[in-house]
């Protein structure tokens, strides 16, 4: 394993700038099926995308997970992320950033971000890495609201009349 971490790491310190002035990204993708004792499905996806320019870099994420056993739902959430730092020096830049999250069983219908601040970075040498950031935001959610099911117990207001 140490021989593997040494031969990657040499790979790193090698690989090329990332590209400037045209959007760059990877995604994945995951389904998942069964069916036997019990019936699961469970699917996932992500994408995260950066575009570079001289001053400016901007990123952008998109995720989504869901997961069901036996028509009981453990997994139902959703998030879109955007940020965007401008370079003031080489080591130093300001950040914008925003983030949506949807997620069904959390306890919230939806939360929401925004975020500003400063980072720095004291330390960047191809070894060693060393920075720290400073930030103000504000985020702001709705709760979900509870409902008795024919159980007795609690379950989310979807909306779809499952009680």
């Amino acid at each position: 394993m140490l021989i593997w971490l040494a031969a990657t790491a040499g790979a790193w310190a090698d690989s090329p700038p990332p590209p400037k002035d045209v959007w760059t990204g990877k995604g994945q993708g995951r389904l998942y099926g069964y069916g036997g004792q019990s019936n699961t499905k469970a699917a996932n996806a992500a994408v995260d995308m950066a575009y570079i320019d001289d001053q400016w870099t901007h990123t952008f994420h998109f995720g989504a997970l869901y997961g069901e056993n036996d028509g009981i739902i453990s997994a139902n959430r959703w998030d879109v992320g955007w940020q965007s730092n401008y370079n003031l020096t080489t080591d130093l830049y300001t950040y914008g950033a925003l983030r949506y999250l949807h997620d069904r069983l959390n306890g919230f219908q939806y939360q929401a971000s925004r975020a500003i601040g400063l980072r720095y970075a004291f330390i960047k040498t191809d070894a060693t890495k060393l920075s720290a950031q400073i930030g103000v935001g504000y985020r702001n959610g709705r709760p979900e609201e509870l409902g008795k099911c024919r159980r007795g117990g609690q379950y989310p207001d979807t909306g779809t009349g499952n009680q």
